[in-house]
């Protein structure tokens, strides 16, 4: 199995946060251990790199340093942001106006994630009932463990 993660489970790494009393963070690394030592594959973009750099570099380096461990056992798998997914993104944005509070760049990157045939791993309730209303296999970590 593939398994794309939205930027907030990685964030979730690296900053304090919980669900309920347990931290946030336990579930992300438990999710990347399943993809890590497991049969799964783990896919990330140009996008989604491009997207965590920018918001802070101390999480980039720390973003690189993860990646690079998945791609030394062959368990990453890159896809690159186009046209088409742009598009995919907008359109997806005018369909759920309304009805979802989800900005582009969280379309942008469940787009990239159903392009790779990859389930979506978020921690964003509306993201994740949009994706499934689009058919797109998408939970939280804790339900996505040991898919």
């Amino acid at each position: 199995m593939k398994l794309y993660l939205d930027a907030n489970i990685y964030y979730n790494l690296w900053k304090d946060e919980f669900i309920g009393i347990v931290p946030a963070g336990f579930y992300a690394e438990k999710l990347l251990e399943e993809i890590l030592y497991g049969e799964h594959l783990l896919v990330v973009s140009d996008f989604l790199i491009k997207l965590i750099r920018h918001n802070s570099e101390v999480f980039g380096r720390l973003l690189d340093e993860l990646l690079a461990k998945f791609k030394e056992l062959g368990k990453l798998e890159f896809i690159r942001f186009d046209e088409e997914i742009g598009k995919r993104a907008s359109n997806l944005l005018k369909k759920y106006r309304g009805r979802y509070e989800v900005d582009w760049e969280d379309l942008v990157n469940l787009s990239l994630a159903e392009k790779a045939g990859a389930s979506f791993a978020s921690r964003d309730e509306e993201l994740i009932l949009l994706a499934k209303e689009e058919g797109i296999s998408a939970g939280h970590p804790e339900q996505l463990i040991k898919l």
